[in-house]
């Protein structure tokens, strides 16, 4: 069950996400959800019959086990088991709980303080922060070190940056669709990425009119989201992540870039967001000024099949006579390796974004890491945050003896929203798309 913050604030309707300026209609049963109407809970009901059967367990486990805390220090902890337990007992048994649990549950209503919910019992009242009214104190003694231990300015700042964006991201006029905001024409002269400093740097010098296009794309969201510009900019930003780090590594690992005509990248582990986000390639096009053909094969078992091999460049490229050219393949690396398509565009560079292999589907991994190795290619991979990168790097490193040319770092070219959830808190861990980066070409040996 997908939901936003200020979904799981009862701050917006849960099915059509209005924020009207009046308190919301409770759902009476599991007190998770909330509706601006009769109408919209009606339509959510067939949808929402069997979650809130699962929801009222988990809050009959915070009324029968109680608020258990003991010692303030072990907060986080505390709180990070809890959610293990509630997510068990809604999944009916040991899983993924993160994969699983929804977020109604994780953004809901809870002392950020002591992690009371109001499910322990009915004798506290829940008062929110002024500014983002998505986190929570329970009592005179927690308010006194709300802002001083729990809701810091930086934590205030980040649940207002990650509602803001998923608002807009879930609005029902996206349809779906993801914010790509890309310049229009090619850059007449290479900039290498690496005389870029940061974001504002590259918009002033790359992309000048971004502030223009984004609030053009934010005019048909701000009747219902008062920080609609910045969410676009933000959501743009990204998705621009991803073509950025690209250009940030072949720029460190392929010495010719700027007088490049043609190149093919693989990018490994592909899903929904990298097939959501393809447009942005032709992005490649327009920062390099001697590329006249730009292959992109997407492969992952969670894609659909698409296969365009027609070329999808912009207009002012085709005119150019340049070429892009996007091809999906649902399959594993390992198992595209053995394929035709595999051997009449093989790589210049490839590329696995938030991959999580040190953590996920490693046998997998295993086998299709020796394939990309052997073809000594340059390999970009990145990781949401710190510790997932030094799991990535371990597997690559201690296992497979990769080859580093470039050493795990934070990447500049990271996402700008962050994932604010109390198990990164606990390891003090930042939670951002391509977070870090690193860079690896054959083997030591």
């Amino acid at each position: 069950m997908h939901s936003t913050r200020t979904q799981g604030a009862q701050l917006a309707c849960t099915r059509c996400l209005r924020r009207p300026d009046r308190k919301l209609n409770q759902c009476s049963k599991c007190r998770r959800v909330a509706y601006c109407d009769k109408d919209c809970q009606t339509r959510d009901w067939a949808g929402h019959k069997e979650i809130c059967k699962r929801l009222q367990k988990v809050n009959a486990y915070d009324a029968q086990n109680g608020h258990t805390l003991s010692d303030p220090r072990q907060r986080l902890n505390y709180y990070v088991e809890e959610e293990k337990t509630r997510g068990e007992i809604y999944i009916g048994g040991t899983a993924d709980t993160y994969g699983s649990f929804p977020g109604i549950v994780t953004t809901g209503i809870k002392c950020q303080v002591c992690f009371r919910t109001p499910f322990h019992d009915d004798t506290h009242k829940f008062s929110p922060c002024g500014k983002c009214q998505l986190a929570w104190w329970c009592s005179p003694q927690c308010g006194k070190v709300f802002s001083a231990d729990a809701h810091t300015a930086k934590h205030c700042t980040d649940l207002c940056i990650q509602s803001a964006a998923q608002d807009v991201e879930a609005d029902p006029l996206r349809r779906g669709r993801p914010i790509l905001l890309r310049t229009k024409n090619t850059q007449t002269i290479y900039t290498a990425p690496s005389t870029l400093k940061g974001w504002t740097n590259y918009y002033q010098t790359v992309f000048p009119n971004f502030s223009t296009d984004a609030h053009s794309i934010a005019r048909q969201f701000q009747s219902g989201h008062r920080d609609a510009t910045d969410a676009v900019k933000l959501l743009a930003q990204n998705s621009t992540s991803m073509v950025l780090t690209l250009l940030y590594a072949l720029e460190q690992s392929i010495p010719d870039l700027s007088t490049r005509s043609k190149l093919c990248i693989h990018i490994v582990a592909a899903a929904h967001k990298e097939e959501r986000a393809e447009g942005m390639m032709e992005e490649l096009l327009h920062y390099l000024p001697a590329l006249q053909s730009l292959v992109v094969i997407y492969i992952g078992p969670q894609l659909h099949t698409a296969d365009k091999s027609r070329n999808i460049a912009c207009s002012g490229c085709m005119q150019r006579g340049r070429r892009r050219v996007a091809i999906m393949s649902p399959t594993t690396y390992h198992a595209f390796a053995q394929s035709s398509q595999y051997r009449a565009n093989p790589p210049d560079v490839v590329a696995g974004f938030n991959t999580g292999m040190g953590e996920v589907d490693v046998p997998g991994w295993r086998e299709s890491i020796p394939i990309i190795l052997d073809m000594n290619v340059p390999a970009v991979f990145t990781s949401y945050t710190e510790y997932e990168c030094l799991n990535d790097t371990a597997l690559l490193l201690k296992e497979l003896d990769a080859s580093f040319i470039k050493t795990a770092e934070v990447n500049p070219w990271r996402g700008v929203i962050p994932l604010v959830a109390e198990r990164f808190e606990v390891y003090r861990l930042d939670h951002y798309v391509n977070n870090y980066y690193f860079i690896v070409q054959g083997r030591r040996r």
